[in-house]
């Protein structure tokens, strides 16, 4: 006869097996499953960057066209042919200069996007900073007058002046007072007092 606890723990093993097997499937399915929507996500990407790419390619050509612009001619017979061929090929060769510029307006409107989008950016975090700022502020503000209220409304210590005083007492304070002939006619005019 088989040990039971070896059998139950060799169902155990199958059923956690099996359910690693289960959650395996379940992930390379699910993967498999957007696996359209990543492809496309990723090409949507890579677009972009060729864009970009692009658009520092047209930035190198055009330093290279800048380049070609700033070479001056050397007063030669054969500079003075180059220069009149260029300027007789001028009407042919317009739309390539157009086109420069439209790659030119093109970078520019993308470089001013960019810098107004990190400009935002900028701004709402100096935005969010001064907000915090600010409530922090009133955070203060508010502790501080709550306490000063509290310091204005707190009854006085009398205890403190009493404990003054009576360290500065004599044993015959107020003996003029009592024994004085004020104090005695003031008892014999109110005969209501003279019982206290």
């Amino acid at each position: 006869m088989a040990d039971p606890f070896s059998l139950t723990g060799t169902a155990v093993g199958i059923v956690s097996l099996g359910i690693q097997v289960a959650q395996s499937l379940y992930n390379y399915y699910t993967a498999l499953k957007s696996q359209d929507s990543d492809i496309a996500y990723t090409r949507k990407k890579l677009n972009s960057l060729l864009e970009i790419l692009d658009c520092l390619n047209c930035i190198q050509e055009l330093q290279d066209d800048v380049i070609k612009f700033e070479k001056t001619p050397v007063d030669s017979n054969l500079s003075i042919a180059k220069s009149t061929a260029r300027r007789l090929a001028y009407p042919f060769r317009k739309s390539t200069l157009e086109k420069l510029g439209e790659n030119i307006d093109e970078i520019i409107f993308r470089l001013k996007l960019a810098l107004q989008l990190l400009q935002q950016e900028v701004t709402d975090h100096i935005h969010d900073e001064i907000e915090d700022v600010k409530a922090l502020l009133k955070l203060v503000r508010t502790s501080q007058i709550s306490s000063e209220l509290q310091d204005w409304l707190k009854a006085p210590d009398a205890t403190i002046n009493f404990n003054e005083v009576h360290k500065k007492k004599h044993p015959r304070t107020g003996l003029w007072l009592v024994k004085g002939p004020v104090f005695h006619a003031w008892l014999e005019i109110c005969p209501s007092t003279s019982q206290i």
